[in-house]
């Protein structure tokens, strides 16, 4: 039931009663419970209620001296003997005193799964809320604006020590897995234990004593110290696939060092196609803000089925719709079959091929039986699907829109009659027009996908107890489980090129699935050494940022002071703020929306300036609320990356393979070792250019 009354703030627990001015008789609803608002609703909170209060154990109430003061018996439990201190009279005669701390908890019984849910939930996020928007000037510098100029500063790096940063993420990965390979290795026994003494010998003589109570000092006893038969198993399992992956990475840098040679290439040919175009930096916030916005709605539409009610006259009313509806599929398309056989087989039908014999009743009646229940949770279920499936439709017209901007630079950027003043626009318009269907199919791939996967983890939580006297069918789950996860995220990589060939070329998803399998076969190992070139830059913009930020996040607000640095930054934002606009239109654009986020942050710097946080204790929540946000900042950035190499991969092998390599830089070409000479103009003509 969805029925509420307005007031002007969410009521607390002793307060008056809420007058319904609704009613005519003025029904008083009691407030039986703490709330407080979210989504625009007063929610029930779970309230914890702490007290204190000192008592006496010696002398007990029983004594003399005691009853004299008024001690009163069992007044405090679990304590026999012990009284209450009241007065100050009764301190000076207690010879020993505790202290008895209590918690009363308050909540609303008897509700249902969601209410009970947003119930417990809504007071922790009351209680974090209200830290976070204490210190929301740290939380929005440190995890919008610090990640944004940490990720161009990234990119920009990038840009002119690609292979520097890639040889150096490569060489510190190698080091990494050897040193784990070593630790689980000696925590498995396989290691002498002379190690050991070598270990304590090596700690000494850096200084480090392991009575210590630093940090360093604990590493090294949990280094030391030896683990049960179970954890030694462990760590011996762990230490084999670590071997395992030592030794491909090996053999990946000793075997295909051509290959990464090409992958820097690409890599910084990625970094030119960002700075010809920096609007594209901003494109995926606006993906973002799609995917945010189906979100809400598929959370508010969830919220409003798991609490509507429905009435025997809406169930009748949705089966006779879902009747209707599917008579008219069904005569529809005996309809077109009978007229495609008649035209095929150039033949008169005699027999009659039609559903107009089938009545509105027995069309009902092909439908399962209905009750409120059921009609509920198929609802659920179809919303559900519907959320997944358009969480994945946002995302692939986002990378489809960004791979059709970057492949149309690589093949016509030295062609003036080609450029376009606005390229996202022009790739948008393009993906909407012609790549629609495409894009919505192999988003229901992945939805079906990721719906599979959840209705597993359902079955697995539901089937918990009859688990757990098999090992055999928690083998299996797991099992299944893992092949899930490795199809949806082997069914992600695809249609990510997918979507690439289907802007570079204009194909169906069917014959893009074609050609990225082609490319695969053909180019098997760079298509593995861009993945893991990928996976470090990647590692190193959403995981090491965003690290940053939050402790940034968490300096700033513990210690409450203004850094001088960001003084300097300060000044320096508000000249570079003064910059003149450039007289082409397009640069006014760009030049529009810079100055613009820039005043945006230089009021949010002045703000947070002329109000220092140093009364604030707990630095914990807004650090996660600063991490979270630059996370969310720096997988967008990273997402433009990571579109833009594997855009200029795929168009650089169809370059090479279709074109002769007509339209590759200078760069791509000496690092593909191709022939520098100009292309023939059989290249350079209009047969040298993919289809759309």
């Amino acid at each position: 039931d969805l029925y509420g009354v307005c007031v002007r703030s969410c009521p607390l627990r002793g307060d008056a009663p809420v007058e319904d001015y609704a009613d005519p008789q003025r029904k008083r609803w009691p407030v039986v419970a703490s709330t407080t608002s979210l989504l625009n609703r007063c929610m029930p909170t779970v309230e914890r209620v702490e007290s204190a209060a000192l008592a006496c154990d010696e002398p007990q109430c029983t004594d003399r001296a005691a009853r004299r003061v008024g001690a009163i018996c069992g007044r405090v439990a679990g304590f026999e003997g012990a009284w209450l201190l009241e007065s100050e009279t009764q301190r000076r005669v207690c010879n020993r005193q505790m202290e008895i701390r209590s918690t009363a908890t308050f909540s609303i019984p008897n509700t249902d799964v969601l209410t009970d849910y947003l119930t417990r939930g809504a007071g922790a996020f009351a209680v974090a809320f209200a830290v976070v928007d204490e210190a929301r000037g740290e939380v929005l510098v440190c995890g919008v604006l610090l990640p944004l100029l940490l990720g161009l500063l990234w990119l920009l790096l990038l840009r002119f020590c690609t292979g520097c940063a890639v040889y150096l993420l490569l060489a510190l990965s190698w080091t990494s897995l050897a040193a784990g390979t070593c630790l689980c290795a000696f925590k498995a026994g396989v290691i002498p234990d002379d190690g050991v003494a070598r270990i304590q010998a090596l700690a000494g003589s850096s200084g480090l004593h392991l009575d210590d109570d630093s940090a360093g000092a604990a590493v090294v006893e949990w280094i030391i110290a030896t683990p049960d038969a179970a954890d030694a198993k462990t760590f011996g399992y762990l230490a084999a696939a670590l071997v395992l992956l030592w030794l491909a990475l090996t053999l990946l840098i000793v075997l295909c060092r051509r290959a990464i040679a090409v992958a820097i290439a690409v890599v910084q040919e990625a970094t030119a196609v960002i700075a010809e175009m920096p609007l594209l930096l901003l494109f995926p916030f606006t993906t973002l803000a799609a995917s945010l916005a189906v979100l809400l709605y598929g959370v508010v539409v969830v919220g409003l089925l798991c609490t509507a009610r429905p009435t025997a006259e809406s169930i009748e009313a949705v089966l006779s719709a879902w009747a209707e509806a599917l008579q008219t599929a069904v005569r529809s398309g005996v309809r077109k079959a009978r007229e495609g056989l008649q035209s095929n087989l150039d033949v008169h039908l005699d027999f009659e091929m039609s559903a107009d014999g089938i009545s509105d009743g027995q069309f009902a009646e092909i439908l399962p039986p209905m009750d409120q229940s059921t009609l509920s949770m198929g609802m659920l279920i179809f919303h559900c699907f519907g959320l997944l499936w358009a969480a994945q439709f946002v995302s692939a017209l986002g990378w489809t829109v960004m791979s059709g901007a970057t492949s149309h630079w690589f093949f016509f950027r030295n062609d003036p009659q080609e450029r376009r003043r606005f390229p996202i626009a022009s790739s948008l318009h393009r993906a909407a027009r012609y790549h629609l269907g495409s894009i919505a199919f192999g988003s229901l791939i992945l939805a079906l996908t990721q719906a599979a996967r959840m209705l597993l983890e359902l079955i697995d939580r539901q089937t918990k107890s009859l688990q757990q006297g098999s090992e055999a069918a928690k083998f299996v789950s797991r099992c299944m489980r893992c092949c899930l996860w490795c199809l949806e995220h082997c069914l992600r990589s695809l249609t990510s090129y997918c979507y690439i060939y289907v802007a570079l070329e204009g194909d169906s998803f069917c014959a893009a699935c074609r050609d990225t399998f082609r490319l695969l076969l053909a180019y098997p190992a760079q298509a593995a050494i861009n993945a893991t070139v990928q996976a470090l830059l990647f590692a190193v913009q959403t995981v090491v940022l965003p690290l940053l930020c939050a402790l940034a996040a968490y300096l700033l607000v513990s210690s409450g002071e203004w850094p001088a640095w960001c003084d300097r930054l300060l000044s320096q934002m508000q000249n570079f703020n003064e910059a003149e606009t450039s007289s082409h239109s397009a640069q006014s654009v760009i030049y529009s929306i810079r100055r613009w986020l820039t005043e945006r942050a230089l009021h949010l710097i002045e703000e947070l300036r002329g109000h220092p946080s140093g009364s604030r204790t707990e630095p914990l929540w807004p650090s996660a609320a600063a991490f979270t946000l630059s996370l969310v900042v720096a997988r967008t950035l990273a997402t433009v990356y990571a579109c833009a190499v594997d855009t200029i991969f795929v168009c650089a092998m169809a370059d090479n393979d279709s074109y002769g390599a007509a339209h590759m830089s200078g760069r791509l070409r000496r690092t593909l070792r191709l022939d520098d000479a100009l292309p023939s103009p059989t290249h350079a003509g209009e047969a040298a250019r993919p289809k759309v």
